[in-house]
């Protein structure tokens, strides 16, 4: 029985192995052709490059086409600067939240009743 489990294993290996072969033989080709075709591409018509400015030419380029326009106002830095936001009032409210949790947490160490 264990010789039977052996030969089968062994014969399915092989043809693992067969077909690996064969797959890596078709993936040898299709590099060989794609490599072919791109060397006869570049001995017909070499790489052309589009003309591009240096790169010192294309800061100059951005700096002439720049332009700033706006405002400043002195007031609108103010109410960046305002404590009435919802960020502050959120904080405030986790503050007091966290006061009045260690208020009955001390309240219940103290052996008073937490609730009634």
């Amino acid at each position: 029985m264990d010789a039977a489990i052996d030969e089968e294993r062994a014969r399915r290996v092989r043809e693992n192995q067969e077909e690996l072969a064969r797959a890596r033989a078709e993936w040898q080709a299709a590099l060989d052709e794609a490599r072919g075709k791109r060397e006869a591409v570049s001995r017909e018509k070499p790489l052309e490059r589009p003309n591009r400015p240096a790169f010192e030419d294309v800061g100059t380029a951005i700096r002439e086409r720049m332009e700033v326009r706006g405002t400043f106002n002195a007031m609108n830095l103010l109410g960046l600067l305002a404590a009435n936001s919802a960020e502050e009032r959120t904080a405030r409210a986790a503050e007091a939240t966290a006061r009045n949790t260690g208020r009955i947490w001390r309240a219940m160490e103290d052996g008073q009743p937490a609730f009634e």
